[in-house]
């Protein structure tokens, strides 16, 4: 995503807080089994009208995991502290901003986290959709008020979009030469190939094989241009392939990757894959 890319660009920490991470953990839960349930009872209805072969449907439960995996992979997880927590509900119960209404105690929990960071002195862009409770248009007083104090401003954004804005500019792309990208993306590919090639015990597929290859894309496709800090940014997608110095292909894959460009002249400079699908050795 370019959200994460353009963060390790600038070396910014993506972080979710743990009240954060529970809920979208159970929402993935919840949705999940909302799917589940019809799935597995037309099956068993099918089941009862013909011969079907058994099917493997995972529960809920480890849905929700694989997504909190995930989430695990890509943010730190800020741990809510013991005194936030018992802070949290009292705001709850004294209907002190965020909360309202009797509610509001993982948004007062969430909070605590944001503000205890700001007033430690660190560089906070705090991004939520959610401006009933923290604020439209900016953070509410009461809330800025508890981090006057705090080296620098928090930066209040309503959604990732607005986020990417904030910390890079949006281009237009020119189209790309094709021998220029492989070029660029050369050493990635190759790294990403030798890793997979641990797994294939094939005489034929070989590291050594794999470093004196030549590089091919074809159906390049360049989407979603930035510059950031003077440096050019665009996410591409081809097909890639590795082939013998006398010609025959012998690897192919669906590259998803970064571009680092020169701004202005728009000449590819180096690549970096995100991924590699679908890769095949023949």
């Amino acid at each position: 995503m370019a959200l994460f890319r353009l963060c390790a660009l600038k070396e910014i920490q993506p972080a979710i807080s743990e009240v954060t991470l529970h809920e979208a953990s159970n929402m993935r839960r919840e949705a999940a089994n909302r799917h589940l349930k019809p799935f597995l009872a037309a099956h068993a209805e099918l089941s009862r009208m013909t011969s079907i072969e058994p099917i493997y449907a995972p529960t809920g439960e480890d849905v929700a995991g694989e997504f909190e995996d995930r989430l695990r992979e890509l943010f730190e997880v800020l741990p809510l502290d013991g005194a936030d927590a018992v802070e949290a509900f009292r705001r709850e119960a004294r209907r002190l901003a965020p909360a309202r209404l009797g509610k509001g105690g993982r948004d007062s929990a969430i909070w605590l986290t944001v503000a205890k960071l700001a007033n430690d002195g660190n560089e906070i862009f705090f991004v939520t959709d959610n401006t009933k409770d923290f604020g439209h248009g900016g953070l509410y007083t009461e809330l800025l008020a508890e981090v006057a104090g705090a080296p620098h401003p928090i930066q209040y954004l309503s959604d990732a979009n607005e986020f990417v804005s904030k910390i890079a500019t949006s281009v237009s792309l020119r189209a790309f030469g094709e021998e220029q990208l492989a070029a660029a993306f050369a050493s990635s590919i190759r790294s990403e190939v030798i890793r997979a090639l641990e797994a294939d015990d094939s005489p034929e597929h070989t590291v050594d094989r794999a470093l004196a290859a030549n590089v091919e894309m074809r159906d390049v496709r360049a989407s979603q241009g930035y510059v950031v800090d003077g440096h050019g940014l665009a996410l591409i997608r081809a097909t890639t392939t590795l082939a013998d110095p006398t010609g025959v292909q012998w690897s192919t894959a669906t590259l998803h990757g970064w571009l680092e460009f020169e701004v202005g002249t728009f000449v590819p400079q180096a690549g970096a894959v995100e991924r590699l699908a679908d890769l095949t050795f023949r």
